[in-house]
């Protein structure tokens, strides 16, 4: 059964592989069937790839005109570098895929290497002259990492930049976000300054009033590939002032708002991801403006939210 390994759980394989090859050079040996090495663009260069499998299985194991197939794509995936190894033995019978994740691109193909040189597929070889029997048996030493050590946990720090647009009962808002997040492996938790632009509500023909929003959100998120589910807890200030109106004066009060927010997340170059997100938010404050004690502008009780951005990666 295929699944998903790292470069500790391919560097154990790899020690297995190196046993092996002792019992092989004793007993004889059984020639493995070339396979066509086919590598589809992604974020990794893969040209040290076929060196390192040579190496590994001490031949030439590939063969562009072979009607099997070796299959390897890349990618990234939280955090890490993924490869995926599909297996084609040119007789219909299909492997894989093989999931392997790593932190860089030259511990990935290391990792790739081992997991190729011990899925090449084999046909029989003549039957080997029977080895000469051995006094002591020769001994095979598996040094395994730690448990601790062979499901690395990603984190990373990311900094990002964006603007969203709100539907309000008022008409059409729009704000800037910066921001900062810390995620380890599926789960983040996410820091934004939002400010909005300034709204103005027009009173008479010669006086209006003011109002500006500025806010502090805090997001803790779960995160599946590229999709997010975060909860929101904002508190903020509201401004409001009046202009061309006589015994106006400035007023700020608190905001705290909660919501709900649904993201997506394409990487773009490495370290560098676009953002989009849904947001309905639900005011738990109400703030009210009055002129000559009739209500002009009142706090939305629920506001709906989206946006674009962009998150940088900080190692």
């Amino acid at each position: 059964m295929f699944g998903t390994i790292n470069l500790h759980e391919a560097l154990a394989l790899l020690a297995v592989v190196r046993g092996l090859a002792v019992l092989v050079l004793i007993s004889g040996s059984a020639s493995a069937d070339p396979a066509r090495l086919e590598i589809v663009s992604g974020v990794c260069d893969l040209q040290a790839l076929a060196p390192q499998v040579v190496a590994l299985v001490g031949h030439e194991p590939f063969s562009s005109d072979s009607s099997g197939s070796v299959r390897v794509d890349t990618d990234v995936f939280e955090g890490h570098v993924q490869a995926r190894i599909d297996f084609d033995d040119g007789d219909g019978h299909h492997r894989g895929p093989r999931v392997v994740n790593a932190q860089s691109c030259t511990e990935l193909i290391e990792a790739v290497a081992i997991v190729v040189a011990m899925a090449m597929p084999e046909h029989d070889s003549p039957k080997p002259t029977p080895a000469p029997i051995l006094s002591e048996e020769p001994r095979v030493e598996l040094h395994m990492p730690p448990p601790e050590a062979r499901i690395p946990v990603a984190e990373e720090t990311d900094m990002m930049v964006g603007g969203a647009g709100g539907v309000t009962t008022r008409g059409w808002q729009q704000e800037i976000l910066l921001g900062v997040r810390w995620k380890r492996a599926s789960r983040s938790l996410g820091a934004e300054l939002r400010i909005e632009a300034p709204e103005a509500v027009q009173v008479t023909s010669m006086a209006r009033i003011s109002v500006w929003k500025s806010e502090l959100s805090l997001s803790p998120c779960v995160h599946a590939a590229s999709i997010g589910a975060c909860a929101i807890l904002t508190a903020g200030l509201i401004r409001g002032a009046g202009d061309g109106l006589i015994g106006s004066r400035a007023v700020v009060t608190p905001l705290v708002t909660t919501g709900l927010r649904l993201t997506w997340e394409r990487s773009m170059t490495d370290g560098v991801s676009a953002r989009v997100h849904l947001e309905i938010d639900t005011s738990l404050t109400t703030t009210r403006f009055d002129v000559d004690h009739m209500q002009v502008w009142t706090t939305n009780r629920f506001e709906g939210w989206g946006g674009l951005g962009v998150i940088a990666r900080f190692p």
